[in-house]
């Protein structure tokens, strides 16, 4: 949710198309500054402990609670997008950042009156190409009221104006600067003059000098902060645990789900599944297998596998005897058989509860 706000120049198509070859300079050093910079700002920083009362993480002893970090990810990242950001990553990627924010806007007394909120929601819902009534209704899929949206615009707003007072506007791009650019670079267009390619020189070189200074500030509101991130290790509610010892390959624990090609509920939670998987994977914690009964297939490998070993069929069998799909079997402690938010359509719940159990088998 932070975000620089930047009014578009008014130029010609000549300069426009120089501005966007330009652009791609600029930007390649901002995206890796961000991402480099969200990747490593809470290192060390944070103590992580046992969720508790609802709490997914305390900032200079403020709450974020678990309904905030929901009610925030689901306003701020696109549907299209959540398998590849996580809440976890949301949390302490984006929604901490704007809650050390926040307190500094609050700190200095910052305001965000009605018209403005308002003005804001008004160009949104513009910009959307929605009518309130069907804007309304996608919200209300998520959950969401217009009134989450405003004070999402409030909170918004708040920081905006904070940065800006407080540290954007004191920072400003010299004659120097510009030339030193401008003297290694060539128009595509002829036609565009030597004081338009120094303005699009500017704006861009502004740019990136802003978006490094509010890198800068948040490492720095971070290292002078207290941050908790508490675990999520709520009460398993869909999987039965069992008195088996929990098995392991090179001391890590395996991670099963079994599912057929023509099983419906099997195709609903496949992805959902295989994604929180590889990303454990990744990090070598676990050991997983989704296999394919009908196929024969582990889809976890890029390998197309047309057969089970008998082992694994064997295992099978010992948790499910009616040989039902899809049937999971978390480290041969957790147990269970079908999906268990499908009926709501939850795909989050179904992560939220694989994270739940490989995180307790993980920690045994």
């Amino acid at each position: 949710m932070i975000r620089l706000k930047r009014k578009a120049p008014r130029a010609s198509k000549r300069l426009k198309k120089y501005e966007e070859k330009l652009f791609v300079w600029f930007t390649a050093s901002i995206l890796l500054l961000v991402f480099m910079a969200l990747g490593i700002f809470l290192i060390n920083r944070i103590e992580t402990k046992s969720l508790k009362d609802n709490v997914a993480a305390m900032v200079n002893g403020e709450k974020i609670t678990i309904d905030e970090l929901d009610q925030w990810y689901k306003l701020s990242v696109n549907p299209a997008y959540r398998d590849a950001i996580k809440k976890e990553d949301f949390l302490a990627e984006s929604l901490i950042p704007q809650k050390l924010l926040l307190q500094e806007a609050q700190r200095n007394k910052i305001k965000a009156d009605k018209e403005e909120v308002e003005n804001a929601f008004g160009e949104f819902l513009i910009d959307s190409g929605l009518s309130q009534k069907e804007f309304e209704k996608k919200l209300s899929e998520d959950g969401l009221s217009i009134n989450d949206v405003k004070e999402a615009f409030k909170q918004q707003i708040l920081i905006d104006n904070f940065i800006d007072q407080h540290l954007l506007s004191k920072i400003n791009v010299s004659d120097a600067e510009i030339s030193e650019i401008s003297q290694g670079t060539t128009s595509l267009d002829p036609l565009l003059s030597q004081e338009e390619i120094r303005k699009v020189i500017s704006e861009q070189l502004l740019l990136r000098k802003k978006t490094e200074a509010l890198q800068i500030y948040i490492k720095q509101l971070t290292s002078n902060a207290q941050i908790q991130l508490f675990a999520n290790d709520e009460k398993i509610t869909s999987f039965l645990e069992l008195e088996d010892e929990i098995c392991r390959e090179n001391d890590k624990p395996v991670i099963r789900l079994y599912t057929s090609s023509w099983c419906e509920p099997c195709k609903w939670v496949k992805n959902s599944f295989d994604g929180v998987m590889r990303d454990y994977m990744k990090d070598g914690k676990i050991a997983a297998y989704h296999w394919d009964l009908d196929t024969g297939d582990n889809t976890l490998t890029e390998e197309i596998e047309s057969g089970i070993p008998k082992g694994e069929m064997e295992i099978f069998k010992k948790y499910n005897q009616e040989a039902t799909v899809p049937t999971y079997v978390f480290g041969c402690k957790y147990v269970r058989i079908g999906n268990f938010y499908e009926k709501n359509n939850n795909l989050d719940a179904e992560e939220q509860e694989f994270i739940a159990v490989v995180e307790k088998l993980l920690q045994s």
